[in-house]
Parts: structure tokens; C-alpha cells; sequence
């Protein structure tokens, strides 16, 4: 190979180079997008109206979602409003500690502080992702739909609410 063709092909290559750093580097500043995610988790493994009998691991599935939506999301964008029974208390102690009382008072308050984070995360510009995830008693009574939490019923409506007041 003759010494202009190394030539030619030393400044091709030197090219490519300064290209990929080129662009490697216009991506590196440009502001990624970042997402933020955020969980209400609501088990209850008593049925407060119905009668029915009571479940062995509505609280159990309850400390797993909390586990597994913490893989995705910060300690303080995750809320569990759940009781554990016996057992549970002793495999989850530590998630324990963190679960509040699965009532309808207490569900409604952590969804108007989570609807706030969400808000406050779309104002820094990062895009959210929300999830309400329920495990427990749930019936239609004349045509509506409820959840049972550990002092009522949280109806459709409470429901559609909730999840409207999410941004």
C-alpha cells in the first residue's frame, strides 16, 4: 500500500473517530428525560360488611408489591395501607414498620399526598407513572362496584376519584 492511500485511509478513520466522539458527546449533554414512579398499595384481608371469610394473603401479596414497586421507586413514593396477621408480621417485619391502617380516611389522605408528589415531579419536567394496586374483598352492590377496606367500603366513585386526582 502506497504512503497517499495509508494517508487517505488514516484521515478516514481520524474522521469517524472525531464523528462518533462528536456525537457521543452532543448526547452526553443533552438532558436526559427522567421518569419518576409512585405506588398506593391497599391490602385488607377482612371483609367488613359482607361476611365472608377472611383472606390468608392479602397482606402477604401486599408486602411483595411493596418490594417489588421499591425496585422502581423511592422509599417515599411508595405507601402500603395494609394489617398483617401473625405471620405476616414475622416475615415482613421490617415492611411492617411502614404499612399504615388499610381504612378509607387513611387511603384518601395518602392518595392527596401522592397526587402532590406527582404534581410537584410533572412541574421539575420528569414524566410519572402511578400505580393503585388492591388485594382483598370487592362486590357490586345495585350495580356499583366497591373495595372493601379495613372500616367500609370504598366505592367506585371513590375509586375514579382517587385515580383522577393523579395527575
Amino acid at each position: 500500500m502506497s504512503a497517499p492511500m495509508k494517508l487517505r485511509g488514516l484521515r478516514t478513520l481520524l474522521s469517524v473517530l472525531a464523528t462518533l466522539l462528536c456525537t457521543q458527546a452532543a448526547h452526553a449533554e443533552s438532558p436526559k428525560p427522567t421518569k419518576e414512579t409512585f405506588a398506593l398499595i391497599v391490602t385488607n384481608n377482612r371483609s367488613y360488611q359482607l361476611s365472608r371469610q377472611d383472606l390468608r394473603y392479602a397482606d402477604d401479596d401486599g408486602a411483595k408489591y411493596y418490594e417489588t414497586m421499591r425496585v422502581l421507586a423511592p422509599e417515599a413514593n411508595v405507601l402500603l395501607h395494609t394489617e398483617f396477621d401473625a405471620d405476616s408480621e414475622k416475615l415482613f417485619p421490617a415492611i411492617r414498620a411502614k404499612a399504615a391502617v388499610p381504612s378509607v380516611a387513611k387511603v384518601t389522605a395518602s392518595a392527596r399526598d401522592l397526587a402532590e408528589r406527582v404534581r410537584a415531579a410533572n412541574a421539575a419536567g420528569k414524566e410519572t407513572e402511578f400505580y393503585f394496586i388492591f388485594a382483598g374483598h370487592g362486590d357490586v352492590d345495585e350495580g356499583k362496584g366497591f373495595l372493601e377496606f379495613q372500616d367500609g367500603r370504598f366505592s367506585s366513585e371513590n375509586l375514579e376519584a382517587l385515580l383522577r386526582s393523579v395527575p
